[in-house]
C-alpha cells in the first residue's frame, strides 16, 4: 500500500479559492478604489503561500483522501469563506461539501470498474457472455 499524502497542497489551493472569492464578491459589490484594492490586498497572504505549493502533489493527494481529510478541507474552506450574502454563502459551503462527499465516492467507484475492466477478467467474462448468446440466441417472447 502506497503512503498516504495528507493534504497540505490540497488545503493551499482551497484557501486559496476561497480568498478569491471573498475578494470578487467585496471587488464587485462596489464602493471605491481604495476599498477595491484593499480588498485585493487580502489575497496577498494566500498568494504567498501559494509559493509552497506543489501541483503535482495535487492530483496524488486529492485521489488518497480519507473522510476526515474531506471533512477539514470542507471546514477550512467553510471558515475562510465569507460572502456578504449568506443565502449564497450558504449554498456554495453546501455544494462543495456535497462534491467533496459524494462526488470523491463516485470517483473512486469509477476508478475501482476501471482498475476491474483493465484487468482483462471483466471483458473477458463479457466476450464469452456475448458469444454464448450469439450461439444460443433466446427465445422470443410470445404475444399477448
Amino acid at each position: 500500500m502506497s503512503e498516504k499524502k495528507g493534504i497540505e497542497s490540497t488545503k493551499l489551493v482551497v484557501l486559496f479559492a476561497a480568498e478569491a472569492a471573498n475578494v470578487g464578491d467585496e471587488v464587485f459589490r462596489g464602493g471605491s478604489i481604495i476599498k477595491k484594492i484593499g480588498a485585493a490586498g487580502k489575497l496577498l497572504d494566500e498568494v504567498i503561500a501559494l509559493k509552497d505549493f506543489k501541483p503535482e502533489e495535487l492530483r496524488l493527494e486529492f485521489s488518497d483522501l480519507d473522510a476526515e481529510e474531506r471533512k477539514e478541507l470542507v471546514k477550512v474552506f467553510s471558515d475562510k469563506f465569507d460572502l456578504q450574502n449568506d443565502f449564497a454563502e450558504l449554498l456554495v459551503e453546501r455544494s462543495l461539501d456535497l462534491v467533496m462527499n459524494e462526488g470523491l465516492i463516485f470517483a473512486k467507484k469509477a476508478k475501482a470498474i476501471a482498475d476491474i475492466l483493465k484487468d482483462g477478467k471483466a471483458v473477458t467474462l463479457a466476450k464469452e457472455e456475448i458469444a454464448k448468446e450469439a450461439k444460443e440466441p433466446k427465445a422470443p417472447a410470445e404475444p399477448k
